[in-house]
């Protein structure tokens, strides 16, 4: 595949393995545990990430656009859960300082900022974000900004708002491990490219890859009571 078609990551390497052993020993509040699989990325479903695509939520439902284009790049971009207010939360700063730092280091890595409502709750869509406002997270500093202030900010910084559509029905969550490779959202499964920005965080210092895992397996915990299932695609 050419450079030209792939966001600009470094290849640091990650240890594949702990998001495996770290989701086997999970156990969520009520203490059930994760039912763990192993996928293939061919039995995935899964498409090229994009050049100068958005960094979108995992939030697996479709989305809608103000055009095709926008549609397209952020459907064929990298996710993480809540976007660029999650992407900066995991960087340890989410000021409003903290967001335009996290979109200077997007952008160096051919990336661009984005954030998401829905068509229920206008910008306060972002479940997410909903965690974090309700819940916090165990490793990740407290939300300092509104949810409008993150919009803004993306949208300066030249990225995009979306809106996810209708109800959750996410039946897995998929963490994919290769760093050029993403999936379209499809209502089927929560979507989380842990191979493009763990490197990410790790260039910036954040080398505990548990803080991605437990952000993302706080995050389904406080969205669905039942949903526990996790495949690992590599």
């Amino acid at each position: 595949m050419s450079p030209d078609t792939q966001p600009r990551i470094k290849e640091i390497p990650f240890d594949e393995l702990s998001v495996v052993q770290f989701f086997r020993e999970r156990k969520d509040k009520n203490g059930r545990s994760w039912s763990v699989e192993e996928i293939k990325e061919e039995e995935a479903h899964l498409v090229p990430i994009e050049t100068d695509s958005f960094l979108g939520c995992g939030d697996g439902r479709l989305i809608e656009a103000s055009t095709p284009q926008i549609k397209q790049k952020y459907i064929r971009g990298p996710k993480i859960f809540g976007a660029l207010g999650g992407f900066a939360g995991l960087l340890g700063d989410a000021s409003k300082q903290g967001l335009v730092k996290a979109c200077e280091i997007l952008k160096f890595h051919g990336i661009l900022p984005a954030v998401h409502g829905d068509n229920h709750k206008g910008i306060h869509g972002c479940g997410q974000n909903g965690v974090w406002e309700k819940n916090g997270y165990s490793q990740m500093p407290a939300m300092e900004t509104t949810r409008e202030d993150i919009k803004e900010i993306a949208e300066e910084n030249g990225g995009v708002s979306v809106n996810h559509l209708n109800d959750h029905g996410e039946q897995s969550l998929d963490i994919i491990l290769n760093p050029s490779l993403t999936a379209e959202p499809d209502n089927t499964r929560f979507i989380i490219n842990a191979g493009t920005i763990l490197p990410i965080l790790k260039e910036q210092g954040k080398t505990d890859e548990n803080i991605l895992w437990t952000m993302t397996a706080e995050t389904v915990e406080g969205l669905s009571d039942t949903m526990r299932t996790v495949r690992i695609i590599r």
